[in-house]
């Protein structure tokens, strides 16, 4: 199964913003890192509970 990994460009983006507001941008690299988290552990698990249920 083909796990695309997250666009470069984006994961960069919090590091532009940092001139701005560090506060701000410290806040959004956070968000990013715990939705790129959050979406691979629910991609885990969805493989997981598939890989489950066939064998059943």
């Amino acid at each position: 199964m083909n796990v695309p990994a997250p666009p470069v460009n984006v994961a960069a983006m919090p590091t532009v913003v940092a001139g701005t507001s560090d506060a701000g941008a410290q806040q959004r690299k956070l968000l990013l890192v715990a939705a790129i988290a959050g979406g691979g552990l629910a991609l885990v698990l969805g493989i997981v509970l598939l890989v489950v249920l066939a064998s059943r």
